[in-house]
């Protein structure tokens, strides 16, 4: 059954909500490790964090809380098959090779190997379910229902890649600033394609996303070559490359998984 509420107002309202709360933490982020900056990371975390209650609340709008658990519930979709899982690992396989060559053929980095253990890697996972949860969980149904798998992923792209932007001027990040955000918006759009893609290939599972959003994610904070921004446009055209190759599969498979 087609839902009532419209995805594309849902994104927009993600993406504002973000913005002007990740916009206005920044302005205090000298703060932030003083009691007076509690605001702003509040803010901050706010901005973050704020695509959750957003999604449930428009889910409550939309069906009540049978609409909440159902999209919750593809958590819990296990695809049996072994190829969903691999193929969830393509993408952290391709930036590793994408820093190879950037550290090794174009600006002879050093690589510098820091796992996240324990904690961090635990915070890692939870942020990518959390994601998954709302962009294939609950938007990427909604959007399939109204557009092909191409144009559902295009505008989840768009929004993915603009939600993704004031994170960049975080400390930590603030080094790469404008030129950062351009040299991987290529990655967070493409790679919304890909995430399509394997979505429908794994019957709707968003524990296979976030093994992949996972990997992705772990991959970029462990091995940090010079130059990491880079590899973000080589890993962007590997994806689109293999997007290509299977744009005709996957608009055969454009039926929504309910």
């Amino acid at each position: 059954m087609k839902s009532q509420s419209n995805p594309s107002v849902f994104l927009i309202v993600v993406l504002v909500w973000t913005w002007a709360f990740s916009w206005t933490a920044l302005t205090g982020q000298s703060k932030w490790n003083t009691p007076e900056g509690d605001t702003y990371v509040l803010l901050g975390t706010l901005g973050s964090m704020g695509f959750v209650p957003l999604a449930v609340l428009f889910a409550l709008r939309e069906g009540g809380w049978r609409t909440v658990v159902g999209f919750l519930g593809k958590t819990f979709i296990v695809p049996l098959q072994v190829k969903p899982w691999l193929l969830a690992l393509v993408p952290a396989a391709l930036i590793l090779v994408g820093m190879f060559l950037g550290a090794n053929l174009f600006w002879r980095g050093s690589w510098n190997f820091t796992p996240a253990l324990g904690l961090g890697l635990l915070g890692i996972l939870l942020f990518a379910w959390l994601e998954e949860v709302v962009w294939r969980g609950y938007a990427l149904p909604r959007l399939l229902e109204r557009y092909s798998p191409t144009g559902a992923s295009l505008r989840l792209g768009l929004m993915w890649m603009l939600w993704h932007m004031p994170f960049f001027w975080v400390v930590g990040y603030s080094e790469w600033g404008p030129w950062g955000f351009l040299a991987w918006a290529p990655f967070y759009f493409v790679y919304t394609f890909y995430f399509t893609w394997l979505y429908q290939r794994s019957r709707g599972s968003v524990l296979v996303a976030t093994v992949s959003h996972t990997a992705v994610n772990g991959v970029i904070q462990w091995f940090q070559p010079l130059s990491i921004e880079n590899a973000g446009s080589l890993f962007a055209a590997g994806v689109l490359a293999l997007f290509l190759f299977r744009k005709s599969r996957m608009d055969e498979r454009s039926e929504s998984v309910d």
